[in-house]
């Protein structure tokens, strides 16, 4: 689309927010069928009779309501439940009224009843109130429900009680004189929940222009239960009719006027997309800075969405940033000073209980564009900090719209302004590490996401909504210049062409809005659906120089990173898949490659002839599955992961370099250490093992103390290389089951890892020993194809048992287990049946033997060279039979069949993990992992990345060599 004609429709959009602001008729937000039925309530007094007032609101009820009986256009379960609650009293008060006016006979009106209670119950027993988050429903809703039952119609639901804990929790300060004094509460904006419960002449004085903080639904509470009538309240309502968006035909908007919202909202969106004041023409931005900085300074620096509305965190950032973007230098201190927390992130209204995320970007954009930015360097690490923790855990639950590309668009823009600040030298004194591990992991996080979700014809939005796209193209814009992101450049710039090709092709649909935002219920906006997608035509390709600094955390040239995914590409199970894909999380994953090497000497001490190969892998593995199934499960877990991985390599290579020196009575008895470890993983375990550090010092217990310990002490009756390795073995003892996220896992979740790492260690000692009597049988040979003449037991038993446990998969799930149970919260197990703990356990049996079959056949000849145990030196590789019937001749004995035996009961395993899969995700049906995920879909996560383990090991051995 040509750019002139960009800039033509911006300036009519802006000359009529303009006018409209000025007018104080600003609201282009979409019908409230929940505020409408609270209109179409208010009867009005006249001639010692009453009438309805606004006939016309039910009308627009009637004509509204669906075949199925409810009014849910979005299908939305909030909105159908607050619209239908609100429109079932509405249509029982006009049954029930001598009033005059009704629009509706009697027997229409039974039957609408009749229908919309079926629909409210339907919907109510499916309501998931925890995932909830319209603005005040934990108070609305008991409300409704309870003036419902005063009408004789009561409706019990699961999760009923669930509701009214939140209520009580809401209300438990509540005291009525909250609403008298002089001071704003944003219970203003919802007095319906109070009727019955306050004295509405006591709150008139809160009035602005006739309204109760700008809400209809709030106004004609006060207007229905005032004892004397209230003109200017009922000439507000009618102005909302007339000038919402009905434009006169019954309906009205959930706020209205929205002046401050709407108007910052499309300037700033349209200067940070490119447009100039010559482009949006010179007069349009005079009267927009001369309006936003009367305001601003008329509230001292606290604005609402209206004027003279009670200040929110939002609206003053908005305002704040979009006057720095005019060139009108404005402090960000009011702000910050009055919403600031004690934690460092901002609040949208002082006191409330779940912080909004747009919230605390706005408020961090607005601070990065302010003039001297320096001087409020501890609050953008503060708010910043709070931004990355909350996406990378997956805790954002956005207040205000319900798009995650919403969400996403706006951390992007905003990290991407901090990032440049910090690479031009303006916030240098924020730790390199911080932009390192966090900021420039969401930023790449958020870029995949973007490109992932998009769909094949552009799109981004299930409803092909104009809107939901223009945010994912304004993501892209924003991160395409990110150095990291530079072999992804052609992918980036094709899928913004695609996604602008998509916005051209739907340009009439910006007319219906989808509804995106989120008040009481959600609602949709003509001028913000324009205003995005005029962004997203608009805003250019950047071209930013980097300083050396930011250069320097590029840690994977773009030639390695190709090389790896290419390498993954190879896979069978990943042939298909596109290379950008696997390109796109290779770079996601070698953001994390630094601090994983790092953590590789928190526990296990360096071995000399270590290259640490695998350590590569481990971070793609874990994000080229997640991102290619689509689970997109959170970070935290993801890191934890990648580091219980490496824990997995660095314990067999520790037990192959390190215990397999010990003298066989130092065995016997770290195997009673290590049972002693698991079953007590406390302070009173490391006292009770007696192993002192070799410095003379005990085990750290948590406590932070330490005891000097004597030379007796110090042997103790064990050798110094056993003290040596008891320490050791107890930091990942620790480390593993002292995890704070482990902790809050179940009692029997945990106690299935305590049993799972105790197997898991005792299996290592047990393979030294079976390693020890290979060796002892012909310790010349290096014969990688060796018979083991005497093992205790079948390669069947010993694969599901010593093997299997050996391989770390059994201890890892046990691990993931805890970690996916302690994300629930509710303390309970994570699998709740006997049967699907039956079922999981099956599962992690065949993954653990799969795991092991397909490292035996990576590391035949390591293992021949450096002695250890592997599936094909058991004497059932050997037999002439081995290969299958028929199969006589000596060739059977050689290495090539081996390893096509070997991996033929591989493949028969990665077979039974499909069906223990299937049986599994059929017992567990919806059950889910609170944090976000199904739990079908993160134990999808666990088994891909099993699975291309298994394949990693055909392709190539990664295991360090030891000996």
């Amino acid at each position: 689309m040509e750019r002139d004609s960009l800039d033509q429709r911006a300036r009519v959009l802006l000359r009529k927010v303009i006018h409209e602001s000025q007018s104080c008729t600003q609201s282009s937000h979409t019908l409230s069928i929940y505020d409408t039925a609270w209109v179409s309530m208010i009867a009005k007094p006249e001639n010692e009779e009453h009438h309805w007032a606004f006939p016309e609101s039910f009308q627009f009820l009637l004509d509204e309501q669906q075949s199925d009986g409810g009014w849910d256009g979005q299908k939305n379960s909030d909105d159908g439940i607050l619209n239908t609650l609100a429109a079932l009293l509405a249509m029982k008060r006009h049954e029930k009224s001598a009033c005059t006016g009704s629009p509706v006979t009697d027997a229409d009106l039974h039957t609408r009843l009749s229908k919309a209670v079926t629909y409210l119950q339907w919907k109510l027993q499916q309501w998931d109130v925890a995932a909830s988050v319209h603005v005040g429903f934990e108070i609305l809703v008991p409300t409704l429900l309870s003036m419902l039952e005063q009408e004789q119609m009561v409706f019990r639901f699961p999760r009923k009680q669930d509701l009214m804990r939140l209520n009580a929790s809401k209300l438990r300060h509540f005291d009525p004189s909250m609403l008298y004094g002089d001071q704003k509460t944003t219970l203003l904006h919802s007095l319906e929940a109070f009727i019955g419960k306050i004295d509405f002449d006591k709150v008139q004085h809160h009035k602005t222009n006739g309204s109760l903080m700008c809400s209809p639904s709030s106004t004609a509470a006060y207007l229905m239960n005032c004892s004397t009538w209230d003109i200017e309240a009922e000439m507000y309502i009618r102005n909302a009719i007339l000038h919402g968006s009905g434009h006169g035909n019954g309906g009205v908007p959930g706020v209205f006027p929205s002046n401050i919202f709407e108007v910052t909202w499309v300037v700033s969106t349209l200067i940070q997309a490119g447009y100039t004041a010559e482009s949006l023409d010179h007069q349009n931005v005079r009267d927009i800075i001369s309006y936003l900085e009367g305001h601003f300074s008329a509230q001292e620096g606290l604005l609402g969405f209206a004027p003279s509305e009670l200040a929110d965190g939002d609206d003053t950032a908005k305002t704040v940033l979009t006057l720095n973007l005019l060139g009108r230098p404005t402090s960000p201190e009011p702000m910050v000073s009055f919403f600031k927390t004690d934690s460092g992130h901002l609040l949208t209204y002082p006191g409330e209980r779940d912080p909004s995320f747009s919230v605390n970007c706005n408020g961090l954009m607005a601070i990065l564009r302010a003039p001297e930015v320096e001087k409020y360097l501890p609050h953008i690490e503060n708010i910043a900090d709070f931004l990355c923790r909350s996406y990378l855990s997956r805790t954002i639950k956005d207040k205000w719209n319900k798009s995650p590309h919403y969400s996403m668009m706006l951390l992007a823009e905003t990290l991407m302004r901090l990032v440049r600040l910090w690479s031009d030298g303006r916030l240098g004194l924020l730790r390199q590490h911080f932009i390192q591990d966090r900021v420039l992991v969401v930023l790449i996080q958020i870029l995949n996401r973007t490109l992932f979700t998009q769909q094949t014809d552009g799109n981004w939005s299930r409803e092909n909504s104009p809107e939901e796209n223009a945010y994912g193209i304004l993501t892209l814009l924003a991160l395409q210049d990110l150095p990291h992101a530079r072999p992804l450049a052609p992918k980036i710039q094709s899928a913004i062409q695609a996604g602008r090709q998509v916005l051209v092709q739907t340009g009439r649909q910006r007319e219906k809005p989808q509804y995106l935002w989120v008040g009481k219920v959600t609602y949709g906006s003509s001028v913000l659906a324009e205003t995005y997608c005029l962004a997203a035509m608009h805003a250019p390709f950047s071209h930013h120089v980097w300083s050396n600094k930011m250069e320097e955390t590029v840690t994977t040239t773009a030639a390695d990173a190709v090389s790896l995914s290419q390498f993954f590409h190879r896979i069978p199970e990943y042939f298909n898949i596109p290379g950008w894909k696997i390109l796109a999380s290779v770079i996601e994953g070698s953001l994390y490659l630094q601090r994983l090497r790092l953590a590789r000497y928190d526990i296990f001490p360096h071995q000399q002839s270590s290259k640490d190969k695998y350590l590569d892998y481990i971070p793609c593995s874990w994000t080229i599955v997640n991102n290619c199934t689509g689970a997109f499960l959170d970070s935290t877990l993801m890191w934890d992961m990648m580091v219980i991985s490496m824990l997995d390599f660095l314990v067999d290579e520790y037990v192959e370099s390190v215990l397999v020196q010990l003298r066989e009575r130092d065995i016997v008895l770290l195997q009673q250490m290590v049972r002693t470890l698991c079953r007590k993983p406390d302070t009173e375990s490391a006292r009770e093992t007696g192993l002192p550090r070799p410095d003379g010092h005990f085990a750290p217990t948590g406590s932070g103390t330490e005891h000097e310990a004597s030379s007796e002490e110090s042997t103790n009756g064990h050798s110094a290389q056993l003290a040596a390795v008891g320490v050791v073995i107890n930091d990942y003892v620790r480390a593993m089951v002292g995890h704070s996220r482990i902790q809050k896992a179940s009692s029997v979740d945990q106690t299935y890892l305590h049993a799972e790492l105790e197997t898991f260690l005792l299996a290592h000692i047990d393979q030294i020993q079976d390693n020890h009597r290979l060796h002892r049988q012909d310790p010349c040979s290096l014969d990688a194809r060796k018979r083991f003449h005497t093992p205790r037991m079948s390669h069947y038993v010993w694969s599901h048992t010593t093997a299997a446990h050996h391989s770390a998969c059994a201890v890892s799930f046990a691990f993931f287990t805890c970690r996916l149970a302690s994300d629930s919260s509710r303390g309970a197990d994570l699998f709740p049946t006997s049967y699907s703990k039956y079922m999981a356990r099956d599962l992690c049996s065949h993954l653990a033997v799969l795991t092991r079959l397909y490292n035996d056949y990576s590391s035949i000849a390591r293992d021949g060279a450096e002695s250890n145990l592997n599936s094909v030196n058991f004497p059932e590789f050997h037999s002439e039979r081995a290969g299958g019937v028929g199969q006589t001749d000596l060739s059977v004995t050689s290495e090539s069949r081996a390893k096509d035996n070997l991996l033929r009961l591989a493949r028969y395993e990665r077979s039974c993990v499909k069906g223990s899969f299937q049986a599994l995700a059929e017992a567990l049906g919806d059950v889910t992992a609170a944090s976000g995920p199904r739990l079908q879909d993160a134990l999808a996560l666990f088994v891909g990345v099993t699975n291309l383990w298994a394949d990693m090991y055909v392709a190539k051995d990664l295991t360090n060599r030891v000996r």
